[in-house]
This record gives structure tokens, C-alpha cells and sequence, in this order.
């Protein structure tokens, strides 16, 4: 299980995304996948990337005001595929022109 604080990209994705003042964990969860285990520049993304993010709980609320949120959260990051299928899409992705 890993734990985390995270804190600006929570904010800059609730004030880009327009949402609601609640920050829940599904919130969280979209967050963290994201930005840790999604690599867009690199070719990584939702449907490439080899894993997830599962079982997500806020364990401590460290900062909550209109502007800012801040949390200690842990969850479970799973491995969606092995190394090899990872690998194996990669090479693929990288082949396309």
C-alpha cells in the first residue's frame, strides 16, 4: 500500500474541471491514476498504462478551504498487465507512425 499527500493537483484539477466544492475519493482517485501512472507525453495513457489504482481511502484531511485541499490518502496500485504485455504495447505504440 503506498501513501501519498497530494495537494496542488487536486486544486489545479478541481478549478479546471469547474466541480463542486466536495472533494471526495473518486476525485482522489482520478487525480492520483493521472497523474502518477498515466504518461501522455510518453505514450502512457489510461488504456497503455500498467496500473491501478484501487481501494483508495482518505486517511487524514490535512487542509480543506475554497481554493486548496489537501490529504493523506493511501491505496492499493495494481498491476493490470506484466511487464512483457507492457512492454510488448510500448513497442507497438511506438511503431505506429
Amino acid at each position: 500500500m503506498k501513501k501519498f499527500v497530494l495537494a496542488a493537483a487536486i486544486a489545479s484539477t478541481l478549478f479546471l474541471a469547474g466541480c463542486s466544492d466536495k472533494v471526495d475519493e473518486s476525485t482522489i482517485t482520478n487525480v492520483v491514476q493521472t497523474s502518477q501512472y498515466e504518461q501522455p507525453n510518453l505514450g502512457i495513457t489510461a488504456k497503455t498504462t500498467p496500473f491501478e489504482v484501487k481501494n483508495l481511502k482518505i486517511t487524514k484531511v490535512l487542509l480543506d478551504t475554497k481554493t486548496d485541499y489537501k490529504a493523506e490518502v493511501s491505496y492499493d496500485l495494481v498491476a493490470n498487465k506484466s511487464l512483457d504485455e507492457f512492454k510488448s504495447s510500448m513497442k507497438a505504440l511506438a511503431a505506429k507512425p
